[in-house]
Formats: structure tokens, C-alpha cells, sequence
């Protein structure tokens, strides 16, 4: 039971974390196929945060590949040192920030007609929430379950132990002089 269980969890835990990147996907692409870049190199341009997005609070920002710089953000961003990552060959990230706690990260590179880096990020506090109360409610129902299924399987075994031990009572009280006892046979 708490081999399943551990599994079982552990399952959840990657579907959880699955779709919030397949989320993080979906809006990366939204950005991508609706931004407009602007010719202006000091200007920087704000991304509307939209309501429908699949996960939320959603953070995006997009960096020119020249010069790393940010050339457009929505207007709430964290500021996590994310050079090392661009550069990298990770696309989804976890870290860990003291301000958001654990938090996914999806990195697109070089896209068009960008030519640079679409961030989108979003703590999983919301997800670890979510995962915390499943977590309590197995840890709750485990004892319960098992106490049912302990209950369950003594009833079976004495519906199916009673005949025999009828059969080996009545071969106990038969004696040498007292043989007219018969053993009864069982039925269903």
C-alpha cells in the first residue's frame, strides 16, 4: 500500500508538473505568433497579461539574442539571473527563487520573427497547494483503507475457514466407542 501510494504520487506529481509546462508552452507560442517587435533598441515593450491563461500568475518576457537584453515583458516579472539558462540547452526549468519559491520556467530560442528568447515563468505554489492536500488526504485514508481491507479479508477468510473447522470440530469429538457422529459435508 505505501509502495502504491509513493508511486502513485510520484505520478501525480510529474502530470501535475507536465501540464503546467505544456501551459507554459501553449502561452510561449501565443507571444511568439502575436508579438510585434519594436525598432526602437532602448524602448521596452509591455505584454498584456491576458486572463485566459491555463496556469496563472503568468510572468513573459522576451530577450533580444544579440545582447540579452529585454525587449518586452509583461508587467509582472521576476528578476532571476536567466543568462545562464539562455544559453544553455534547457527549455524547462525549476528553480528556486526566495521571493516565489519553486518556479517553472519555459525557454523558446531563436524564434522569428523575434531573433532571441521568449521566457514564460510561473511559481508552482499553486501546483505544490494541490499536491500538499493529496498528499494529506492519502496520508488520512491510508490507515482507514487498510483497516477496511484488513476487516474485508477476516470476513472472507472466516466464511471460508468456518466448514473446515465444523468439519474438524466434529472429528474431534468422535471416539473410539462413539461412532455414529457423522461429519457433515459442506456446502456452498
Amino acid at each position: 500500500l505505501v509502495i502504491f501510494n509513493t508511486i502513485f504520487y510520484t505520478m501525480l506529481k510529474h502530470s501535475f508538473y507536465d501540464r503546467v509546462e505544456n501551459s507554459l508552452s501553449i502561452i510561449a507560442n501565443q507571444v511568439k505568433d502575436n508579438f510585434i517587435p519594436v525598432d526602437s533598441p532602448n524602448k521596452i515593450v509591455t505584454i498584456p497579461q491576458k486572463l485566459d491563461y491555463p496556469v496563472s500568475p503568468v510572468m513573459i518576457a522576451v530577450f533580444g539574442a544579440k545582447n540579452m537584453k529585454i525587449v518586452a515583458k509583461s508587467v509582472t516579472f521576476m528578476d532571476i539571473k536567466l543568462g545562464q539558462y539562455l544559453k544553455s540547452y534547457q527549455d524547462n526549468i525549476i528553480v528556486y527563487t526566495e521571493k516565489y519559491g519553486k518556479v517553472a520556467i519555459k525557454i523558446i530560442k531563436n524564434i522569428s520573427p523575434i531573433k532571441g528568447y521568449i521566457v514564460v515563468a510561473t511559481p508552482l505554489y499553486k501546483t505544490d497547494i494541490k499536491l500538499q492536500d493529496i498528499f494529506i488526504k492519502m496520508v488520512i485514508l491510508n490507515p482507514v483503507l487498510l483497516i477496511v481491507l484488513l476487516l474485508g479479508a477476516n470476513i472472507i477468510l472466516d466464511r471460508i475457514l468456518n466448514p473446515i473447522k465444523n468439519v474438524i470440530k466434529v472429528a474431534n469429538e468422535i471416539n473410539v466407542g462413539d461412532l455414529d457422529r457423522t461429519i457433515p459435508v459442506p456446502t456452498q
